[in-house]
């Protein structure tokens, strides 16, 4: 169980912080309505059976997540690489309802 919980502890973590970044990218006057001038939110939700967590995260940005080939040296650009070595599945989609993205993963126990 302890397992589970460190893999969507970091699923949580990689997808609200690529969430973070792609809101910042919007803040400012170029989004009316939502924030004002400052940084658009972000929102997370988590649902859990006892078995599999969904861990889906909603941003502002309709880009969608995209994995990056790095360089060994690269500080940074692996979140969505950790996202899909720990989650059983993960993926994206842009809500009927509203702007932006989710961006979504599971996380089986084992």
């Amino acid at each position: 169980m302890r397992a589970a919980a460190d893999a969507v502890e970091l699923v949580v973590s990689e997808l609200v912080t690529n969430a973070l970044m792609a809101s910042n990218d919007l803040a400012g006057p170029r989004f009316p309505g939502l924030a004002g001038y400052g940084v658009p939110p972000v929102r997370l939700w988590l649902a859990c059976d006892r078995r599999k967590v969904l861990i889906e995260v909603w941003d502002a940005s309709a880009d969608p997540p995209v994995c990056q080939d790095l360089q060994p040296q690269a500080e940074s650009g692996r979140g969505l690489q950790l996202v899909e070595a720990v989650s059983t599945d993960w993926g994206s989609y842009v809500p009927a309802d509203r702007s932006g993205k989710i961006v979504w993963a599971t996380v089986t126990s084992p």
